[in-house]
């Protein structure tokens, strides 16, 4: 009540009036403790978001490969191919050597 009677003295009753209906009222504002509980509230907020950021991380990695166990499977492939064109080229050749004899026998023949 004393802010009121200070801008009546000031500013007159009318004007006086007219500013104390645009002030927020004393249950409107919040005190220190309201301030706190929103704070103790946030910050258990955001410990349960960074947890599950770290949980999302976890199941991310576990989910994509890492550039290491790409060229692992790299050069795991190009092994295998090696291999499959090694064993390609020999039995091509086992064969041109196979159907050439054949072809020289039955030239002998005739």
């Amino acid at each position: 009540m004393a802010l009121r009677s200070r801008l009546e003295e000031v500013l007159g009753h009318e004007h006086a009036a007219t500013l104390m209906t645009m002030a927020p009222q004393r249950n409107d504002l919040a005190t220190k403790s309201d301030l706190g509980a929103v704070r103790d509230e946030l910050k258990s907020e955001i410990a349960e978001f960074r947890s599950e950021l770290g949980a999302l991380r976890l199941e991310m990695e576990h989910r994509f490969a890492t550039k290491d166990d790409l060229f692992a499977i790299v050069n795991d492939f190009n092994g295998a191919m090696r291999g499959y064109v090694r064993t390609f080229i020999v039995v091509q050749a086992a064969t041109v050597v196979g159907m050439s004899s054949i072809l020289f026998g039955l030239l002998r023949f005739t």
